[in-house]
């Protein structure tokens, strides 16, 4: 079907009337990281309007805002947050008879759930305190089913199956960097969390979603059918291939899991509860980031000129109702041959006549990422498939 831009939407509070924003010449989305061994970064969204004469109520900082596939509670959400900076620009031509300047500007930057939790660091308290912990400094809940504690919700399923919570104080400490320590420990994904503007707790912008992959639904990308993409490209090996992984637990002594020197070092710091566990995490990122044939991180790009039906991945739900795509497993096909993969970063760019998709995805734990075609090379120990 044509390509219909979303709707951009704000209110000065959650779960009021949303005020539909007219003139958006652009929107840019970011969630995600770029590496699997990365932190999760504070999502981000910017927004470019040509200024109405006013607007009611007046935009500001703190306000609540969305981009929807329509301006209705329950649609389907590209982004939602809180508005942290706005800026005008003044250019020319100017026509003092008519009062119009076409070239003028609004610039709005907004955060989502993980921007908002990047913002505060815990009062006080230390695990298993933690939940309440964040509710309270960051403004966020996780979207979770049932009433498990955040320990629990990050570290199932894994093989890591408890904290060291003695060894770890809150106080002071952010609360995303809380947050990606942990999701490092049960090599778990952190995203924005989705959902309608009620008052439930679950208002997007205001979650963290927490996603134990693989997720139950995955993407199909290919570049001969499925969702189809123009493009592909291989990020840097040097960020992706080591031959020493060191694990700092909290409290324990470091494990380390070595080649041959020199070393290409990985420093990796966790929360385990025993250097038995801390010791297999390190095998097990050795293995996945040492092995001959597993390709760097990479992304793939499309727009809706290429194919229409891809704008559900850059959705903060997924088609069958889970969390958004960050962590989800993907398939790739690649002249042939398919491949698996985790997504890793989307970021989205919406025009008013076209929108353009960029997702960085990185192999799979246990399944990793191969080039392997006899016809178009093999990608090997060089990593640049030839």
């Amino acid at each position: 079907m044509p390509y219909t831009p979303p709707t951009v939407n704000y209110c000065a509070t959650q779960n009021g009337t949303y005020a539909q924003l007219t003139g958006v010449q652009s929107v840019q989305i970011a969630r995600g990281r770029t590496y699997a061994q990365d932190n999760f970064q504070a999502s981000t969204c910017e927004i470019e309007l040509i200024p109405a004469a006013s607007y009611s109520p007046a935009l500001a900082i703190g306000q609540f805002i969305d981009v929807r596939v329509t301006n209705s509670a329950t649609a389907k959400a590209y982004f939602c947050g809180k508005i942290t900076d706005i800026r005008r620009t003044y250019e020319m031509p100017y026509s003092a008879g008519t009062g119009l300047a076409p070239a003028d500007r609004i610039f709005i930057s907004a955060t989502g759930g993980t921007g908002l939790m990047a913002k505060y660091t815990f009062p006080s308290g230390a695990l298993p305190g933690l939940p309440s912990g964040i509710i309270a400094a960051a403004e966020c809940t996780s979207q979770q089913s049932t009433a498990a504690t955040l320990a629990g919700v990050f570290l199932t399923p894994s093989s890591v199956t408890a904290i060291n919570s003695s060894a770890i104080t809150l106080a002071g400490q952010g609360c995303l960097d809380v947050v990606n320590k942990i999701a490092r420990t049960a090599q778990n994904f952190v995203d924005d969390g989705d959902n309608q503007r009620d008052t439930s707790g679950l208002y997007a912008g205001q979650v963290l979603a927490v996603v134990n992959p693989p997720l139950t639904d995955t993407a199909t990308f290919s570049d001969a059918g499925a969702i189809k993409y123009n493009g592909l490209e291989f990020l840097s090996s040097a960020e992706n291939v080591f031959n020493q992984v060191n694990v700092y637990p909290d409290g324990l002594a470091t494990q380390s899991q070595s080649g041959t020197a020199p070393y290409n070092s990985l420093d990796y710091y966790t929360t385990n509860a025993t250097t038995g566990d801390a010791a297999s995490l390190a095998g097990l990122l050795y293995n996945l980031f040492n092995g001959l044939t597993t390709a760097a991180p990479f992304r793939i790009t499309t727009d809706t000129a290429v194919d229409d039906t891809w704008a559900a991945i850059a959705q903060l739900t997924s088609s069958a109702g889970n969390r958004g795509y960050i962590g989800a497993g993907v398939s790739i096909t690649f002249r042939g041959a398919t491949y698996t993969a985790q997504i890793q970063r989307i970021t989205v760019s919406f025009y008013p006549d076209i929108a353009h998709l960029t997702v960085t995805l990185s192999p799979s734990l246990g399944t990793p990422f191969t080039l392997n075609s006899s016809t178009f090379g093999i990608l090997d120990s060089n990593r640049l498939g030839y």
